[in-house]
This record gives C-alpha cells, structure tokens and sequence, in this order.
C-alpha cells in the first residue's frame, strides 16, 4: 500500500513511463488512488480555509462540503464520461484504470498547494504573482498528467487522446445540463403539487 502510494512521485517525475506500470503492471489500487483522492480534498479545504486573507477575503466562510464536491463531483464526472466515450472509441482502459489514472493525477495539488498557502501567509500583496504561479503550475500539471494518463491507460496516440478528452468534456457538459434541466423539473413539479394542495385546502 505505502509503495503504491509512493509511485505517486514517479508518475510526477516520468509520467508517460509511469503511468504505463501504473495501468499495465498494476502498480497502484483502487486504495491508493481513493487515499491520495481524500488527501486532494483535505489540501484544497485546507488552502480554501488558511489561504492568506489578503489573497482570499473569504476563507473565513469557507463550506468544507462544498470544497471536497468541488472535487469529488468532477472527478467522478470525468471518469464516468471518460468510461462512456472510449468504451465507444475503442479504448483498452477499464473504468478502474481511468480512476485510478485520474486520481494519481491530482498528485500536483498535494506537492504545490500546501506551499502556496505558506507562501500566501507571509507574501504582501505585491509579491502575489508567485502565489499564482504555484495554483497555475499545480493545474496545467495535473492536466497534463490527465492526458498522459489516458494515453497509457486506453492506448492511443497523443491526438487520440486531445479528440477522446475533448469528446469527454463535451458528454460531461451535456450531463450537467440534463442534471440541471431535471432537477428544474422536479423542483416545477413540486411547487404545482404544492400549489394544488394549497388550493384544496383552502376549498375545503
């Protein structure tokens, strides 16, 4: 398990080499991706709550639910979709490979958000380009390993996996806006039971 977990720090220093033991040789679990998933969520809520005041007025008010479905809802989004997406596109990767693909690859966060809060409480405002930096460096590296994780995981080539990605983010804004027209019509349907109710009450 402590091996498993360790091979996080392969996959951020070699990621195409090591995402291709990761998915073929089985060099993580289901474990492992789900540990560093749930340590993902306590940097974002920790960085969301001590993040410096003079870069975010907020961390006050911080809502720890939310900071962890911000992201446990994408992740899970994206490996569903993924799933969907190249199941019809040939891919070789099962829905555990893309999770466990997909976990490693917020590996970044975890490196580079703790020191952004550090570095967020000792900083004045001028010096707040470096603080930005380190959130960018953490998302443009965790993007990337999400491509080199899908190219390993499904086997394709470095198009194959921009078309198949984009595809995914596509099927995954479709989702969200069928999830959002069908809780719109449920929450129509229960304000017009409602409404009926109140009217035969009222009647009666």
């Amino acid at each position: 398990y402590l091996g498993h977990l360790k091979y996080a720090k392969t996959i951020m220093a070699r990621p195409l080499h090591g995402y291709w033991f990761l998915v073929r040789e089985n060099h993580a679990t289901v474990l492992s991706a789900t540990t560093i998933l749930a340590v993902t969520c306590i940097v974002s809520v920790l960085q969301a709550r001590f993040t410096g005041f003079i870069f975010d007025m907020t961390a006050e008010r911080v809502n720890i639910f939310l900071e962890i479905a911000k992201i446990v809802a994408p992740l899970l989004l994206f490996v569903v979709c993924n799933w969907c997406v190249t199941s019809l596109m040939a891919g070789e990767g099962s829905f555990k490979a893309i999770y466990i693909a997909s976990c490693y690859a917020l590996t970044p966060i975890i490196v580079l958000y703790p020191i952004s809060i550090i570095l967020s409480n000792i900083m004045v405002k001028e010096e707040g380009n470096l603080y930005v930096v380190f959130l960018t460096i953490a998302m443009i590296y965790m993007l990337f390993l999400i491509v080199a994780g899908n190219m390993r995981a499904h086997d394709y080539s470095l198009g194959m996996t921009i078309l198949e990605l984009f595809i995914t983010v596509l099927v995954m804004l479709l989702v969200v806006f069928l999830a959002i027209l069908f809780f719109a019509l449920v929450q129509q349907m229960y304000q017009f039971v409602a409404d009926i109710l109140l009217e035969l009450s009222l009647r009666s």
